[in-house]
């Protein structure tokens, strides 16, 4: 039985987006702090079609909270 074809690796881009993306997540200026705690401050992030995005730190950094605030 052939192995499934995996997705090509998505390219990363910096700074410009990548020519007429479809935009499925858009944050402007996002902030979130828990107490006098900040976790987020002004934070901005646009992920197009194709895109992969990794969201990445330790225990207590704001990962799964920064995940809850794009779910709403």
């Amino acid at each position: 039985m052939p192995r499934p074809r995996l997705p090509a690796p998505a390219t990363g881009w910096c700074g410009t987006a990548p020519p007429d993306p479809r935009v499925l997540l858009r944050l402007a200026a996002v902030s979130l702090a828990f107490g006098s705690r900040p976790l987020l401050d002004h934070a901005s992030l646009q992920v197009g079609e194709g895109e992969r995005v990794c969201v990445v730190g330790r225990n207590g950094a704001g990962t799964y909270s920064l995940l809850r605030l794009v779910a709403g």
